[in-house]
């Protein structure tokens, strides 16, 4: 009995150091995985961050695509004006050449019609002449005659 109780002890001794054995194994074991834990968790909060940064930078990103697409927009819409307005310019431009050669060729008529008349002008400014003279010369004649003969017949004088 003594032996059986011994043995039992013994036993159980043993088993208790085994069992001692693997909860130290356990306890390393747990403490590894708490300190993988940890570092899993680390890594978490370092993906967590980083998942938001991006995720700001995103939204930036977006706002930023979103911005320049409206600014795209913009400028078509102003490039289209402008093409507008130039093609109405060039339409004016044209127009005012128009205008300008019509200008040019009524200016070149008048100052062929301006030529002209002037001519005329000198052409009856010289028959005017002529004739004056012309009437002078007769005046005279008729004056230088009337002298002559009051000259010659002084009892006609007066």
């Amino acid at each position: 009995d003594y032996q059986r109780v011994v043995k039992e002890r013994d036993w159980l001794f043993e088993e208790n150091q085994r069992k001692q054995k693997k909860i130290k194994e356990l306890v390393l074991l747990t403490e590894r995985c708490g300190e993988k834990l940890r570092t899993s968790e680390d890594k978490i909060d370092t993906l967590m961050r980083t998942t938001h940064q991006l995720s700001k930078e995103r939204k930036i990103e977006k706002s930023v695509l979103s911005n320049s697409t409206q600014l795209a927009e913009r400028l078509i819409v102003k490039m289209d004006e402008c093409s507008n307005n130039l093609e109405e310019a060039c339409a004016r431009t044209r127009n005012l050449e128009a205008l300008l050669a019509k200008s040019r060729e009524k200016n070149r008529l008048l100052e062929e019609e301006r030529r002209i008349l002037s001519s005329r002008r000198s052409g009856q400014l010289a028959d005017l002449l002529t004739e004056l003279y012309a009437q002078y010369s007769s005046d005279e004649q008729v004056k230088n005659n009337t002298n002559e003969s009051n000259t010659a017949r002084p009892y006609l004088r007066g």
